[in-house]
């Protein structure tokens, strides 16, 4: 036959199917399955009433057989026929898995030949409509097809307590199982003239894991009393082949039926079998990969190798010649790829050839398309302006012939990245939303999250909506789950949305996910505006591999079919996209031997810094702005509020930077008075509330006709400590006399009663950090109480957190209750009566890691370690001289080890405090001096543990005090660190990797 044909429209009768209707003189037919999109079928799984009418029109009379979903149109079709008996086991009846066709077809032949009607069940339990026929239709014996992944143990145990006996078939693989039922049923019918049937003297081959040419196959097998076995398109597996074997030997001559082109068996294939050669070793490893348990048989259909054209270790190449093309899906049966070009949607063969249009730009922007699990129809989404000229897209579905372009989603919204369920019955995309739209059009107090729908469009609901900004989303292969992108990471979570679990992290934004076909990696892009490549890892992060990097910016990865390879996007600048392929084995990311591992874009604990940040060495000029509002004014001056913070805020980022960071403050000394009250400038999200970035814009607008921003790299809004703290915040850029300035504010959240301004505490160290911010630092304090909650302390001890670095490294440690050094904190001298103490230290020297980052240490200053053993002589990180500061271990391509040594100098100086009372007391930053040990990976963002304590568990809390003393160790990785040494002036550690 020809090689695939596009999939049949529901909504049409091919002129093929009238004709062979019309040959054989048929008068009537039976339709099987609901109208389009009927029951839980899903969409294009029925057959629209055209059909019926094209039927009449041609004389042939049409009844329509169908249930409220497969399962009990499993159940009406068996209605139609008399259960027939098979030899020695009684009337008996088929059960196969309602998820994958594969052991459902393998049982075709045989059902039609014996009239047993074939009956499907969900996974994990026997339907009651099907438990219902059983019983009512007298059934005595059920053949199970397939291992209990297919059907569970629970659809056996079911159908036994009707008092039916039960025969399983499954076998090792797919292709097994076909052999075992091939083998059940020899001789066990016999034809009209006395003849045995599927004596093995003819058989059919069929692919395996496609089901059109399986389906055709039935009925034809069943009247030539003919088994039905499984192939590869470039392989005859061992298994059919040792049934081939056996048939050759058992008869003079074989009549073999192959179903399909020669895209489905190909007859290299044939030839290779009847040869006797051998396959190719990738072939062969194919078969080889296929040989899992007995639930293999059922896994959903993935195709074998070379089905896609290519191979896993094809280089990228771009795969489509016009500079406008992206968003490539493959076919389900991998035949064809879709993409979008200059507005409108294509398909094309696997190899780039017969490009066809499928839809037509007319003003609006059709992209993001997706195949149906059966590949009849195409989900995408489509953009373009409402009659007020705002942007808004929505998701629309046509058939794999253009026709029948229906809307499925609706409002003032934009829809995109569409991904189908396997089952075909839903749609999971990303929206855009807002409580409304502004001057420009854009979105108010904008929102991205992840909605599912029937692929009807109706029974919307809304699966993540959680102050986060969610999308990308993907459906899992088995239908179990879901994948999407948010804050710089891969999600799963269940696929209503629920048991969210962060799994992969440096991810870039708004750039695509792709689950392979096996379920067990997900494909993504890494990198920023300008450059990044397709990675590939398990679903828990590990083993990463990158399988495409050819320059540019890498988008859009979607897994073909057979797992071998990967379509993506490639665009090399704002214009000029297109299609590109690689194969999907990919190549382990090197260790850094330098230890300076590549980091993400916008934020990172690795290397380079985020393009545009200010400079973190030589001079950095920062101008300070005070704003206030109408509903809350400064009742102080400028230089009052300045005095709070700018003195400790240069002294320390000059201190910590060892001189090689000039802070140049140029304040503005003038109230400037916002033209709104200050809740008009207040975040909405539930992260991060407070005074956020449009007020830093409006300050830097009230300012521009008095001040000078042409040379200015970062920008600090001050509001008035009278009636404003709780911190600061940073982000955000805004342009100003040409210059781009890094923005952040001091005193964000507004407080509960207006206090005195001798009352405000320091803000310096705040704004310190937040100046770090701007200099390409991320936040290093991810533990959120709600989620890392602390058990109770042991009888005798208490939790002691230290918060290291001006980033603010967190750790929680048990200490004694009665610990000496702990007691003594908060006790104040000269008759003051406080007895209470901290239970917090702030060691506020700059991490060495960090310093690194910003350009403060040398080359000479870090030992990188590669070597399997090595010591270490390490200078405090305060004041190291020219010596070295900081060891570093790489682990792999993204992870460090990274050590130092902290003494009690610099800010890790006590503190002085002065009571209420009077009473004055010192409070110490560092109690114990030691060697620091922590991980860092670059690829984490803020707020997902970039970097670690060693020892840490994952939600903060440290076995012992996180510093090492004489003689202790402490193992990370596989990597064991000593501290061997106290010479005084330095510490001497050992580094030893395991193996």
């Amino acid at each position: 036959g020809a090689d695939d044909p596009p999939p049949p429209s529901p909504g049409e009768l091919r002129a093929a199917a009238l004709e062979v209707l019309g040959r054989v003189g048929a008068s009537a037919a039976l339709v099987i399955g609901p109208e389009t999109g009927g029951g839980s079928h899903g969409p294009g799984r029925g057959v629209s009433a055209a059909v019926l009418n094209a039927l009449a029109e041609a004389e042939v009379s049409a009844d329509r057989v169908a249930g409220e979903d497969r399962y009990s149109t499993g159940v009406a079709a068996g209605g139609r026929v008399t259960p027939a008996v098979l030899p020695g086991l009684g009337r008996t009846a088929i059960v196969a898995s309602g998820e994958v066709f594969a052991d459902a077809l393998v049982a075709g032949p045989f059902a039609a030949r014996g009239g047993h009607p074939v009956l499907l069940s969900p996974p994990d339990e026997l339907h009651p409509d099907v438990a219902g026929y059983l019983s009512a239709a007298g059934i005595e014996h059920v053949v199970i097809m397939g291992g209990t992944a297919a059907l569970s143990g629970a659809v056996e145990t079911a159908i036994d307590d009707l008092g039916v006996s039960v025969k399983r078939l499954a076998g090792k693989t797919r292709y097994d199982t076909a052999v075992i039922a091939a083998e059940q049923v020899t001789d066990r019918y016999s034809t009209a003239a006395g003849e045995p049937c599927f004596a093995s003297s003819t058989v059919g081959v069929a692919r395996a894991r496609v089901p059109f040419d399986s389906f055709s196959a039935a009925p034809l097998l069943g009247r030539l009393c003919a088994p039905l076995v499984r192939a590869d398109p470039k392989q005859i597996p061992a298994d059919t082949a040792a049934y081939l074997d056996v048939a050759r030997e058992a008869h003079p001559a074989v009549d073999l039926h192959v179903f399909g082109g020669n895209a489905a068996v190909s007859q290299a294939a044939i030839d290779a079998y009847l040869s006797g050669e051998e396959p190719d070793a990738d072939d062969a490893q194919a078969d080889d990969d296929d040989r899992e348990d007995a639930a293999s048989d059922d896994e959903p259909s993935v195709l074998p190798a070379g089905t896609c054209g290519g191979s896993a270790e094809e280089e990228p190449h771009q795969l489509v010649s016009s500079d406008s093309s992206e968003d490539p899906a493959w076919s389900p049966d991998c035949s064809r790829i879709v993409y979008s070009q200059g507005g409108s949607l294509w398909t094309m063969d696997n190899d780039g050839s017969n490009q066809r249009r499928l839809t037509n730009y007319d003003g609006a922007y059709s992209d993001d398309p997706a195949w149906s699990p059966d590949g009849s129809q195409v989900a995408y989404a489509r953009n373009r302006q409402d009659d007020n000229g705002n942007s808004i897209s929505h998701i629309y579905v046509v058939n794999a012939d253009g026709s029948g372009r229906t809307k499925v989603s609706n409002g003032d919204v934009r829809d995109s990245r569409p991904s189908w369920s396997p089952d075909g019955n839903r749609i999971i995309f990303d929206r855009i939303t807002g409580s409304g739209r502004n001057g420009d059009g854009s979105f108010i107090d904008t929102d991205w999250y992840v909605v599912a729908m029937d692929a009807t469009g109706t029974n919307r609901t809304t699966l993540t909506d959680n102050g986060r900004w969610e999308q990308s989303p993907i459906w899992s292969p088995d239908g179990n789950r879901i994948a999407y992108v948010s804050d710089g990471s891969v999600w799963l979570s269940d696929i209503d949305g629920s048991n969210p679990e962060r799994v992969i992290a440096g991810v870039r934004w708004n750039a695509g996910l792709s689950w392979s076909p096996d379920g067990k990696r997900i494909a993504f892009s890494r990198g920023d505006q300008t450059q990044s490549s397709i990675v590939i890892a398990d679903i828990d992060g590990a083993d990463e591999k990158i399988v495409a990097d050819p320059g540019g910016r890498n988008v859009a990865p979607r897994w073909s079919p057979d797992g071998e390879r990967i379509a993506f996007t490639n665009y090399t600048d704002r214009s000029t996209r297109s299609v590109y392929v690689t194969g999907a084995r990919g190549e382990q990311a090197a260790v850094a031997t330098d230890c300076r591992p590549r980091g993400i874009s916008d934020t990172t604990a690795g290397f380079p810094l985020p393009a545009g940040s200010a400079p973190s060495t030589g001079t950095v000029r920062v101008a300070v702005l005070f704003v206030d509002f109408p509903d809350a004014q400064a009742r102080h001056t400028t230089r009052e509020e300045a005095e709070l913070g700018l003195p400790y805020m240069e002294q320390y980022l000059e201190s910590v930077s060892y001189g090689q960071l000039d802070v140049e403050v140029i304040p503005h000394h003038r109230w400037l008075r916002a033209e709104q009250p200050h809740t008009q400038y207040v975040g909405t999200l539930a992260v991060g509330r407070g005074l956020s970035r449009p007020i830093s814009e409006h300050a830097v607008a009230l300012a521009d006709p008095e001040v000078d921003f042409s040379e200015i790299h970062a920008v600090v809004t001050v509001f008035p400590s009278s009636h404003f703290g709780g911190g600061g915040n940073a982000g955000g850029t805004v342009v100003a006399d040409g210059s781009s300035l890094q923005q952040s504010r001091i005193n964000k959240a507004r407080l509960d009663e207006v206090r005195e301004l001798s009352e405000r505490l320091n803000w310096g160290s705040v704004a310190a950090h937040e100046l770090t911010h701007n200099l390409g630092l991320l936040d290093l304090y991810p533990y959120d109480a709600s989620v890392h909650e602390r058990p109770s302390a042991p009888s005798g001890k208490e939790w002691i957190g230290v918060k290291r670095g001006r980033m603010n490294l967190w750790a929680w440690y048990l200490a004694p209750e009665q610990d000496p050094n702990l007691r003594s904190l908060w006790r104040f001298p000269s008759g003051g009566t406080s007895t209470s103490y901290s239970t917090h230290l702030n060691p506020e020297e700059m991490l060495a890691w960090s310093r690194w980052q910003l350009g403060w240490l040398s080359e000479s200053q870090v030992a990188c370690i590669t070597e399997p053993e090595a010591t270490a002589t390490l200078s405090p990180v305060a004041q190291p001289g020219d010596e070295v500061a900081m060891a570093a271990v790489p682990l792999n391509a993204r992870e460090v080890i990274v050590i130092e040594s902290r003494r009690k100098l610099g800010y890790d100086l006590g503190r002085d405090y002065t009571a209420s009372n009077g009473g004055r007391t010192t409070f110490p930053n560092l109690i114990e001096e030691g060697v620091l040990v922590y991980t860092v990976d670059a690829l984490v963002d803020s707020g997902q543990l970039p970097m670690r304590i060693a020892g840490d568990s994952g939600n903060g809390q440290v076995g012992g005090f996180p510093v090492l003393t004489v003689g202790e160790s402490v193992t990370v990785a596989g990597c064991t660190i000593t501290f061997t040494g106290d010479g005084g002036g330095a510490h001497t550690v050992t580094i030893t990797r395991d193996g």
